[in-house]
């Protein structure tokens, strides 16, 4: 019973981590240059 209540908030710690990671991942992503440039392209083409 112990275990699980120490293993939950490392969980929601490990998930909350992961969100803000993946935030500024997508953040990078739609700041990076060459992103925008295969974007653009990728709608020319379409």
């Amino acid at each position: 019973m112990s275990l699980l209540v120490l293993e939950r908030p490392a969980m929601l710690e490990l998930c909350s981590f992961l969100e803000i990671f993946r935030i500024q991942w997508l953040t990078f992503t739609r700041a990076s240059p060459w992103i925008a440039e295969e974007r653009d392209m990728s709608d020319v083409n379409e």
